[in-house]
């Protein structure tokens, strides 16, 4: 239960744990009937009274989902200043909600000592003195960028439905006036493509090369750049222009773009088109590893530009609470224990590709070093030592505060649900939620470059630190190269990362 995600909630660890007890149940059963068959064969043949033999033993009852629930609640009790400690973001909602939040933030980095973020990403206020400007007015260096998806999202508002026919297209192209490709990087994934596609006796056109190009493999191989503030507005502009009226009708005779809404919408964003663009001299990219694709290699990177990844956390966040009905005591239970694996798993993958060991449990990771700092003179296992909870509010407890109310005890709350139906879910789902897609990376079947496209080429050079993203309810932070150790951490629309 631990370990978070669709289909293991306590009612489906109690059925696989019925199912796997009842098969190893009937295994035994059989072996025991096989071995008495074999010995009853024996006495027959030996002309010896026939023996009898005691029937097998039944079964024992598999614990019920709310003892399973408990267990898992108690588990989570004993280790609650450790999990806390490693987690580092709240939950909060927009306006002076966050301002507690941001404090913290703020009181982290200081006590820290770490150089405030580069690059704040915002879903709003992003210009201007905003509330949210005068909430970080310590870091009056940080620079507030607009997010590019939300962006976009503001023009898809002047459509008149997203199921149109030509809506996909309209999206795809309106990133392409956005952004421009690195020239040097899409020439070497469209030869890997056409070697893999040779490789393969498929047809080698320049057209299928760019057909057979993902938009996965784009963002994972190549890096991209705003075009400037004149440009960009010229060609979403042009583009815009170029689907309104009859030209964006679809079959059935329906426009795609009403165009009275749409105007006011690209009068309201002309200002916001410099708050999309690429803050000069920050790394947005790093590069993440290479692989070989029709026996090129190829470089992977990372981007930390926008909110796409916040986006697609809250996919994620999801699974940390399985079932559709808790508690809020077990809710907060399955939000802190998911949030400290995620936090663990994040900060491997971010600072080292070698395998580690897979366990969670600080303190016992704590002792075995420190035995082996004594017995061999060096640390085995890669952790940092046990961290100290700052005692900021986290999940359950921030939204509290908010409204005054006190959430349950622990220790309360798991004995009344020893006779209670208290944080009980049901999941009866299997299916995996559709990953977050990022309407930003446009795929070459559906993009056309604009006439007034620039054919000038990017050449970002990757960082050997690795960009570190913070967001707070869809805002995201750049911290500077000397973070090296970055831990995302997150609770509903909340990302923060730890100096």
């Amino acid at each position: 239960m631990r370990q978070r995600g669709l289909g293991n909630s306590s009612s489906q660890i109690q059925r696989k744990l019925q199912e796997r007890h009842t098969e190893v149940w009937l295994q035994k059963t059989v072996q025991y009937l096989t071995d008495c068959k074999g010995i009853a064969s024996a006495v027959t043949c030996s002309l010896i009274l026939p023996v009898t033999f005691e029937s097998a033993p039944s079964m024992p009852s598999v614990p019920k989902q709310r003892w399973l629930m408990q267990v898992y609640a108690q588990d989570v009790l004993q280790r609650l200043d450790e999990i806390k400690a490693t987690i580092t973001s709240q939950y909060a909602s927009e306006g002076f909600g966050l301002g507690p939040m941001i404090e913290g933030l703020i009181k982290r980095y200081r006590v820290a000592g770490v150089a405030p973020p580069e690059v704040l990403y915002v879903d709003r206020d992003c210009c201007g003195n905003t509330l949210l400007r005068r909430m970080f007015e310590e870091w009056e260096q940080m620079i507030i960028r607009l997010d590019v998806w939300h962006f976009m999202r503001r023009f898809a508002v002047g459509c008149t439905t997203d199921s149109h026919q030509l809506y996909a297209t309209l999206m795809s192209r309106l990133s392409h006036c956005i952004f421009m490709w690195d020239q040097v990087d899409l020439t070497a994934l469209k030869k890997a493509k056409h070697a893999e596609l040779e490789a393969n006796w498929k047809p080698t056109s320049e057209a299928d090369v760019l057909r057979c190009i993902s938009r996965n493999e784009l963002a994972l191989h190549c890096r991209r750049t705003t075009r400037g503030t004149k440009e960009t507005l010229a060609l979403i502009e042009s583009h815009i222009q170029a689907f309104d009226g009859d030209a964006g009708r679809d079959t059935m005779g329906v426009p795609l773009i009403n165009s009275a809404r749409m105007r006011e919408i690209l009068k309201s964003q002309r200002k916001h088109v410099a708050c999309i663009q690429d803050p000069v001299g920050v790394q947005l990219y790093m590069q993440t590893g290479t692989v070989v694709k029709g026996g090129h290699r190829l470089p992977t990177y990372r981007c930390a530009r926008g909110s796409t990844s916040l986006e697609s956390f809250h996919l994620h966040l999801n699974r940390f609470i399985p079932g559709t009905l808790a508690s809020d005591t077990f809710f907060q239970a399955y939000l802190l224990d998911g949030l400290a694996r995620w936090n663990e798993d994040r900060a491997v993958a971010a600072t080292t590709d070698e395998q580690q060991p897979h366990s969670y449990n600080h303190l016992l990771r704590h002792a075995v070093n420190t035995l082996a700092e004594e017995v061999m003179g060096k640390k085995i296992i890669p952790y940092v030592g046990p961290r100290k909870y700052t005692g900021e509010l986290i999940g359950v407890e921030y939204l509290y505060q908010q409204t005054g109310k006190v959430l349950q005890d622990y220790k309360l709350a798991i004995e009344e649900s020893e006779t209670t139906e208290v944080g009980i879910e049901v999941d009866e789902s299997y299916a995996e939620l559709e990953e977050f897609q990022d309407i930003t990376v446009p795929t070459f079947d559906t993009e056309r470059t604009p006439v007034a496209s620039s054919q000038a080429s990017v050449s970002a050079a990757s960082s050997p630190t690795p960009p570190v993203t913070s967001s707070i309810s869809s805002l995201s932070v750049v911290p500077p190269s000397p973070v090296t150790s970055p831990v995302t951490s997150s609770i509903s629309s909340l990302s923060v990362v730890p100096p």
